[in-house]
């Protein structure tokens, strides 16, 4: 059989045609991210961990968002996805390891460690190594939803789509995160809910609700499958036992009350989504280049892309580990937009590649990031230029983000230069060591 036929073949059994995979919404360049955030880390005991543990790590990184999928059915799922992707969620899972014993484990392990700081993973059990694995698999998913959405996306909408997409796609983002707006009302509600009760994914990648916008993250989904060879990713996926995540959302919210059901559907809906796409990406991948060509050209390297957010990922992933052996860093700056040095930035200050922002490896509550003189923004004179500091661009409490918004416009080809002052408090009410600073130059006009 050739390999269109058999394709077509398998994509009819799924009842999929080449919108259908939208359902999955950035699952593989978040797996994709996490993975590169787990090779950008020095060697290690740590990075020993996740490679061996590989398999759970993607399976973190494309868990948070499973819930919004099966939330068109049960809408107590959407906000089980919701929470999963914040700080306090992540608090949550280092303390389930601590109580069951993996924290323990791990500094066992690491007291006898081997020359260059590696460690035998025969001494860690394969309940705690794979537990670890995923819980910051989890963690990078929902500090790129931060760098990829803050961005990279912004720059696509202004290249890329019409200005009635664009703004389609922008109510959407007010809503929270882009996966939860991207799954709409389904056409078939009883088949929805018959596959996800009988767990049947092939069932449930034919009748999971589709928004009508495509998303970014979905066409770059499916162009990372192609260009970067991630077919085998998905059939690699190993999830924990969901009550080992109902455990860790009763740490976070006990209120919520989130069930195993709850875990299982959410599971169920991330494998059915990352399997469907990569059923249809040698279809799909040619028509998102089309519909998107900047993004697609872009998306590995530029700001907020694939290299950039995985620097930042491998950053948070040095901050969990150190909570992990109860010994967590200070607040510290991960990565910033303009990068240190950028030239030719915008002037406008609505403009998607002129936001001033800080991420951190630590989450401050609002309230901290918030007050004057957190991030101050001076100019070639070393004068104060007016404007506002916002904490987050999803949960204000629990992200990573500190934007910056001039008052008005900047000034062109004039070097600028932020400040991320130590004043900043984090949510353990850890200071950084010192104020961290950058500058950027605006373009001529």
């Amino acid at each position: 059989m050739k390999h269109s036929t058999k394709r077509a073949a398998l994509l009819a059994g799924l009842g999929l045609a080449p919108v259908g995979a939208a359902l999955a919404a950035g699952m593989t360049t978040h797996a994709h991210i996490a993975d590169l955030g787990r090779q950008a880390l020095p060697e290690g005991a740590l990075k020993t961990l996740l490679t061996q543990h590989r398999p759970s790590l993607l399976a973190g990184a494309i868990h948070p968002d499973g819930g919004y999928g099966s939330g068109a059915i049960f809408p107590e799922d959407g906000e089980m996805a919701e929470r999963a992707h914040w700080e306090d969620f992540n608090d949550a899972f280092i303390a389930h390891l601590q109580n069951i014993g993996c924290s323990g484990e791990v500094q066992q392990l690491l007291v006898s460690r081997q020359p260059l700081g590696l460690i035998d993973l025969n001494g860690l059990s394969d309940r705690c190594g794979k537990l670890i694995a995923f819980a910051f698999g989890n963690a990078a998913h929902g500090i790129t939803d931060e760098t990829w959405d803050s961005l990279f996306e912004p720059v696509v909408r202004e290249r890329d789509l019409s200005p009635e997409s664009a703004a389609a796609a922008n109510a959407k983002r007010r809503a929270g995160p882009s996966c939860r707006g991207l799954f709409g009302t389904p056409a078939d509600e009883p088949a929805l809910r018959r596959a996800l009760e009988a767990e049947d994914e092939a069932a449930l990648a034919a009748t999971l609700p589709i928004g009508p916008v495509p998303g970014i993250e979905y066409a770059m989904d499916v162009v990372a499958i192609v260009e970067q060879n991630l077919w085998l990713d998905a059939p690699l996926l190993v999830f924990p036992p969901v009550e080992e995540l109902v455990a860790v959302h009763a740490i976070n919210r006990p209120e919520l009350g989130i069930s195993a059901a709850q875990v299982r559907r959410g599971f169920l809906v991330s494998k059915a989504g990352v399997t469907g796409e990569r059923l249809i990406a040698a279809v799909e991948a040619p028509r998102m280049r089309l519909a998107m060509p900047w993004a697609a050209a872009n998306y590995y390297m530029t700001s907020g892309g694939m290299v950039d957010s995985a620097r930042a990922v491998a950053r948070l992933y040095e901050h969990l580990w150190a909570k992990l052996l109860d010994a967590p860093l200070p607040i510290l700056v991960i990565a910033v937009h303009p990068e240190n040095g950028e030239r030719n930035v915008p002037v406008r200050r609505d403009a998607a590649q002129a936001r001033i922002r800080a991420f951190t490896g630590q989450s401050a509550p609002e309230a901290k990031v918030e007050k004057p003189g957190i991030i101050c923004l001076f100019d070639d004179q070393g004068r104060l230029v007016p404007g506002q500091s916002r904490s987050g661009i999803y949960d204000p409490n629990w992200g990573h983000v500190i934007d910056f918004t001039a008052d008005t416009d900047l000034l062109p080809d004039h070097r600028y230069t932020v400040v991320v002052t130590d004043r900043l408090v984090d949510q353990l009410g850890l200071t950084p060591p010192s104020a961290y600073s950058w500058s950027f130059r605006t373009a001529a006009e």
